[in-house]
């Protein structure tokens, strides 16, 4: 486990929805599978580890993935889905790292690998 670092209050810029594939029944009663509905959105920063880290925490095939930090939760599970600042890209929860010190302040590390 790799301990993580400072990230500064201004870099959670970015809006991550979490949540799931299902189908939805629109006002007009007609269901739509396959439509991502948002369980929860977080404040996220884009997270970048230097090139030893990378290889070491993702191994050789981690060029369609990236890395956010996220406040403590207990909310993202494996395999989530997840939308950033409501654009097309979307991706899906690989690898979680929890805050694990006594730190009044941490970071959650979420891996996520384009979904394509």
């Amino acid at each position: 486990m790799t301990m993580l670092k400072h990230v500064p209050e201004y870099r959670f810029s970015l809006r991550a929805s979490f949540g799931a594939y299902k189908s939805v029944v629109g006002k007009d009663l007609v269901s739509r599978p396959g439509t991502f509905v948002a369980d929860f959105t977080v404040w996220a920063a884009a997270y970048a580890m230097d090139q030893t880290l990378k290889y070491e925490n993702l191994g050789t095939e981690a060029s369609n993935m990236i890395q956010i930090a996220i406040r403590p939760t207990k909310k993202v599970k494996k395999d989530m889905h997840v939308v950033i600042n409501g654009d097309d890209n979307e991706y899906k929860v690989t690898d979680i790292q929890l805050h694990t010190t006594n730190k009044p302040i941490g970071y959650d590390l979420i891996t996520l690998e384009a979904d394509n």
